[in-house]
C-alpha cells in the first residue's frame, strides 16, 4: 500500500508540477484562475517544490526501511491535507471553475490512502 501512495502522489504531482513550472498562467487558467505575472512567479516556485515531492515519491516508492516509509506517509498526509485545506475554500467560494473538484477528490483519496497505509504498517509485524 505504501508503494501505491507514492505512485499516486507522483502521478498527481509530476505532470502538474511540470505544467506549472513551464506555463503557470496557462495551467491555472484551466481552473478559471487568473494569476498575473506576480502569481506566475510564485506558481513556478510551487511547481519546483511539487516537482521535488513527486520525484521523492517516485524514487522512494520501493524503500524498504520502515523509517523512510513512515516519513513518506506522514509527508504525504501533510501535503495532501494542506492541499485540501487550500483548495476546498477556493472551490466553495466559486472563484475557481468546477475542475478544481477533480484535484480535491484526488488529494482527499491520497490523504485517506496515506492514513490507511500508515495504519496497516502499524499492524504489520516488525
Amino acid at each position: 500500500m505504501f508503494r501505491a501512495v507514492c505512485l499516486l502522489n507522483a502521478l498527481m504531482t509530476l505532470p502538474f508540477a511540470a505544467a506549472v513550472f513551464a506555463a503557470p498562467s496557462f495551467t491555472f487558467d484551466q481552473f478559471g484562475l487568473e494569476i498575473g505575472a506576480e502569481g506566475a512567479a510564485v506558481a513556478r516556485g510551487y511547481g519546483a517544490a511539487a516537482l521535488g515531492w513527486g520525484l521523492a515519491c517516485l524514487l522512494l516508492q520501493r524503500a524498504a526501511a520502515r523509517e523512510t516509509a513512515t516519513a513518506m506517509l506522514v509527508a504525504s498526509l501533510a501535503f495532501n491535507g494542506a492541499e485540501l485545506l487550500t483548495q476546498v475554500p477556493i472551490a466553495l467560494s466559486g472563484v475557481a471553475s468546477a475542475m478544481i473538484w477533480t484535484t480535491i477528490i484526488g488529494h482527499a483519496a491520497v490523504a485517506l490512502l496515506s492514513i490507511a497505509a500508515f495504519a496497516r504498517m502499524g499492524t504489520a509485524s516488525t
